[in-house]
Protein backbone atom coordinates (compact mmCIF):
# COMPACT_ATOMS: atom_id res chain seq x y z
CA UNK A 1 0.00 0.00 0.00
CA UNK A 2 1.54 3.30 -1.14
CA UNK A 3 -1.18 5.93 -0.63
CA UNK A 4 -4.20 6.29 1.64
CA UNK A 5 -6.64 5.87 -1.25
CA UNK A 6 -5.56 2.22 -1.43
CA UNK A 7 -6.48 1.64 2.22
CA UNK A 8 -10.16 0.61 1.75
CA UNK A 9 -9.21 -2.27 -0.56
CA UNK A 10 -6.33 -3.27 1.74
CA UNK A 11 -8.60 -3.20 4.81
CA UNK A 12 -11.20 -5.48 3.21
CA UNK A 13 -8.51 -7.97 2.19
CA UNK A 14 -6.80 -8.03 5.61
CA UNK A 15 -9.62 -7.46 8.10
CA UNK A 16 -9.76 -11.16 9.03
CA UNK A 17 -6.05 -11.20 9.89
CA UNK A 18 -6.59 -8.33 12.36
CA UNK A 19 -9.83 -9.46 14.00
CA UNK A 20 -8.11 -10.62 17.24
CA UNK A 21 -5.67 -7.73 17.43
CA UNK A 22 -5.71 -4.14 18.61
CA UNK A 23 -5.07 -1.61 15.86
CA UNK A 24 -3.36 1.73 16.54
CA UNK A 25 -3.52 4.35 13.80
CA UNK A 26 -1.72 7.64 13.40
CA UNK A 27 -1.35 10.09 10.53
CA UNK A 28 -0.27 13.69 9.97
CA UNK A 29 -3.26 15.50 11.43
CA UNK A 30 -5.73 12.78 12.39
CA UNK A 31 -8.23 13.22 9.54
CA UNK A 32 -7.27 10.12 7.56
CA UNK A 33 -7.26 8.07 10.76
CA UNK A 34 -10.82 9.18 11.50
CA UNK A 35 -11.92 7.81 8.14
CA UNK A 36 -9.81 4.66 8.44
CA UNK A 37 -11.06 3.81 11.92
CA UNK A 38 -14.67 4.37 10.80
CA UNK A 39 -14.06 1.97 7.91
CA UNK A 40 -12.64 -0.66 10.28
CA UNK A 41 -15.66 -0.38 12.55
CA UNK A 42 -18.00 -0.72 9.58
CA UNK A 43 -16.20 -3.97 8.76
CA UNK A 44 -16.83 -5.27 12.28
CA UNK A 45 -13.51 -4.45 13.96
CA UNK A 46 -14.07 -2.38 17.14
CA UNK A 47 -10.62 -2.59 18.75
CA UNK A 48 -9.31 0.42 16.85
CA UNK A 49 -7.46 3.33 18.45
CA UNK A 50 -5.96 6.47 16.96
CA UNK A 51 -3.59 9.25 17.96
CA UNK A 52 -5.86 12.22 18.64
CA UNK A 53 -4.96 15.16 16.43
CA UNK A 54 -2.33 13.11 14.64
CA UNK A 55 1.43 13.47 14.80
CA UNK A 56 1.19 17.23 14.46
CA UNK A 57 -0.77 17.54 17.70
CA UNK A 58 1.55 15.09 19.47
CA UNK A 59 4.64 17.10 18.53
CA UNK A 60 2.94 20.31 19.63
CA UNK A 61 2.01 18.92 23.03
CA UNK A 62 5.47 17.48 23.63
CA UNK A 63 7.51 20.27 22.04
CA UNK A 64 9.22 21.14 25.34
CA UNK A 65 10.23 17.51 25.79
CA UNK A 66 11.76 17.42 22.31
CA UNK A 67 8.83 15.66 20.71
CA UNK A 68 8.24 12.97 23.31
CA UNK A 69 8.92 9.53 21.87
CA UNK A 70 8.82 10.78 18.28
CA UNK A 71 12.07 10.48 16.31
CA UNK A 72 12.48 12.31 13.03
CA UNK A 73 10.07 14.67 11.32
CA UNK A 74 6.43 14.77 10.34
CA UNK A 75 5.53 15.16 6.66
CA UNK A 76 3.01 17.94 6.07
CA UNK A 77 0.93 19.08 3.13
CA UNK A 78 1.92 22.75 3.28
CA UNK A 79 5.02 24.77 2.39
CA UNK A 80 6.92 23.37 5.38
CA UNK A 81 6.96 19.90 3.76
CA UNK A 82 8.13 18.41 7.07
CA UNK A 83 8.69 19.60 10.62
CA UNK A 84 9.96 18.33 13.94
CA UNK A 85 8.93 19.14 17.49
CA UNK A 86 10.37 22.69 17.19
CA UNK A 87 8.61 24.97 14.72
CA UNK A 88 11.30 27.65 14.39
CA UNK A 89 13.77 26.58 11.67
CA UNK A 90 16.86 28.02 13.38
CA UNK A 91 16.02 26.42 16.70
CA UNK A 92 15.08 23.23 14.92
CA UNK A 93 18.47 23.14 13.20
CA UNK A 94 20.16 23.52 16.57
CA UNK A 95 17.96 20.91 18.21
CA UNK A 96 18.08 18.51 15.29
CA UNK A 97 18.87 15.03 16.47
CA UNK A 98 18.81 11.72 14.71
CA UNK A 99 17.95 11.87 11.02
CA UNK A 100 15.99 8.77 10.08
CA UNK A 101 15.35 9.63 6.44
CA UNK A 102 17.63 9.07 3.46
CA UNK A 103 17.97 10.62 0.04
CA UNK A 104 16.44 8.12 -2.38
CA UNK A 105 19.25 8.73 -4.89
CA UNK A 106 22.55 8.95 -2.97
CA UNK A 107 21.35 7.38 0.32
CA UNK A 108 22.90 10.02 2.55
CA UNK A 109 20.90 10.99 5.70
CA UNK A 110 18.28 13.55 4.72
CA UNK A 111 14.88 14.62 6.04
CA UNK A 112 13.96 17.80 4.16
CA UNK A 113 11.44 17.61 1.34
CA UNK A 114 12.29 20.08 -1.41
CA UNK A 115 11.04 20.62 -4.93
CA UNK A 116 8.06 18.30 -4.66
CA UNK A 117 9.61 15.80 -7.05
CA UNK A 118 7.58 12.62 -7.24
CA UNK A 119 8.17 8.98 -8.02
CA UNK A 120 7.22 8.12 -11.62
CA UNK A 121 3.68 6.90 -12.28
CA UNK A 122 1.86 4.83 -11.27
CA UNK A 123 3.41 5.36 -7.80
CA UNK A 124 3.53 9.16 -7.56
CA UNK A 125 4.64 9.53 -3.93
CA UNK A 126 6.85 12.55 -3.04
CA UNK A 127 10.58 11.82 -3.16
CA UNK A 128 13.05 12.67 -0.42
CA UNK A 129 15.99 14.13 -2.36
CA UNK A 130 18.98 16.01 -0.98
CA UNK A 131 19.88 19.43 -2.40
CA UNK A 132 22.74 18.05 -4.51
CA UNK A 133 20.64 15.33 -6.16
CA UNK A 134 17.75 17.72 -6.63
CA UNK A 135 20.03 20.29 -8.30
CA UNK A 136 21.46 17.57 -10.54
CA UNK A 137 17.91 16.58 -11.53
CA UNK A 138 18.69 12.91 -10.99
CA UNK A 139 16.26 10.26 -12.14
CA UNK A 140 15.02 8.57 -8.97
CA UNK A 141 12.32 6.34 -7.54
CA UNK A 142 11.04 5.80 -4.02
CA UNK A 143 12.57 2.96 -2.00
CA UNK A 144 9.51 0.73 -2.45
CA UNK A 145 9.67 1.03 -6.24
CA UNK A 146 13.43 0.42 -6.14
CA UNK A 147 12.79 -2.73 -4.13
CA UNK A 148 10.18 -3.83 -6.67
CA UNK A 149 12.70 -3.24 -9.47
CA UNK A 150 15.29 -5.38 -7.69
CA UNK A 151 12.76 -8.17 -7.20
CA UNK A 152 11.86 -7.90 -10.88
CA UNK A 153 15.53 -8.07 -11.88
CA UNK A 154 16.05 -11.17 -9.73
CA UNK A 155 12.97 -12.83 -11.20
CA UNK A 156 14.10 -12.06 -14.75
CA UNK A 157 17.62 -13.29 -13.94
CA UNK A 158 16.24 -16.52 -12.46
CA UNK A 159 14.09 -17.04 -15.55
CA UNK A 160 17.08 -16.55 -17.84
CA UNK A 161 19.10 -18.99 -15.75
CA UNK A 162 16.26 -21.50 -15.93
CA UNK A 163 15.96 -21.19 -19.70
CA UNK A 164 19.74 -21.45 -20.12
CA UNK A 165 19.79 -24.65 -18.08
CA UNK A 166 16.98 -26.10 -20.18
CA UNK A 167 18.86 -25.18 -23.35
CA UNK A 168 22.06 -26.83 -22.09
CA UNK A 169 20.18 -30.00 -21.16
CA UNK A 170 18.50 -30.09 -24.55
CA UNK A 171 21.83 -29.56 -26.29
CA UNK A 172 23.46 -32.35 -24.27
CA UNK A 173 20.66 -34.72 -25.25
CA UNK A 174 20.91 -33.94 -28.97
CA UNK A 175 22.13 -36.68 -31.36
CA UNK A 176 24.13 -35.39 -34.35
CA UNK A 177 22.16 -35.87 -37.56
CA UNK A 178 23.92 -35.98 -40.97
CA UNK A 179 23.03 -32.91 -42.95
CA UNK A 180 22.87 -32.48 -46.68
CA UNK A 181 25.02 -29.68 -48.04
CA UNK A 182 26.00 -28.40 -51.43
CA UNK A 183 29.58 -28.87 -52.64
CA UNK A 184 31.07 -27.70 -55.91
CA UNK A 185 31.81 -30.51 -58.38
CA UNK A 186 33.97 -29.70 -61.41
CA UNK A 187 33.40 -31.82 -64.51
CA UNK A 188 35.32 -32.24 -67.71
CA UNK A 189 33.32 -30.86 -70.62
CA UNK A 190 34.63 -33.54 -72.96
CA UNK A 191 34.43 -36.81 -71.07
CA UNK A 192 32.16 -35.57 -68.26
CA UNK A 193 34.48 -36.93 -65.55
CA UNK A 194 33.86 -35.13 -62.22
CA UNK A 195 36.38 -33.72 -59.76
CA UNK A 196 35.90 -32.22 -56.28
CA UNK A 197 38.49 -29.49 -56.92
CA UNK A 198 39.64 -27.37 -59.80
CA UNK A 199 43.22 -28.59 -59.32
CA UNK A 200 42.06 -32.12 -59.98
CA UNK A 201 40.26 -30.99 -63.12
CA UNK A 202 43.31 -29.05 -64.36
CA UNK A 203 45.54 -32.11 -63.91
CA UNK A 204 43.02 -34.14 -65.90
CA UNK A 205 42.94 -31.53 -68.69
CA UNK A 206 46.74 -31.40 -68.90
CA UNK A 207 46.98 -35.18 -68.95
CA UNK A 208 44.24 -35.80 -71.50
CA UNK A 209 44.28 -32.63 -73.55
CA UNK A 210 40.56 -32.04 -72.90
CA UNK A 211 40.41 -28.24 -73.11
CA UNK A 212 36.69 -27.75 -72.50
CA UNK A 213 35.45 -27.76 -68.87
CA UNK A 214 32.35 -26.80 -66.92
CA UNK A 215 31.37 -26.53 -63.25
CA UNK A 216 28.16 -27.83 -61.77
CA UNK A 217 26.69 -28.20 -58.29
CA UNK A 218 25.17 -31.28 -56.85
CA UNK A 219 23.99 -32.40 -53.44
CA UNK A 220 26.11 -34.78 -51.45
CA UNK A 221 25.65 -36.18 -47.99
CA UNK A 222 28.21 -35.14 -45.40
Amino acid sequence: MRVSTEFPAWAKENIEKLKDKQVLMYCTGGIRCERASALFRSLGHDRVFQLKGGIHNYLTEYAKEGGGHWIGKNYTFDKRFAHGAVEDEKKEAEAEGEIVGKCVACRKPWDKYRGRKRCPVPCGVPLLLCNECLAADVSAKCFLCQEDDEIGKKERFNKRQHYNELALKAKAAEVPVPTCKKVAVHACGVCNESFTSRNGLFKHVRATGHANRKAKKQKTTA
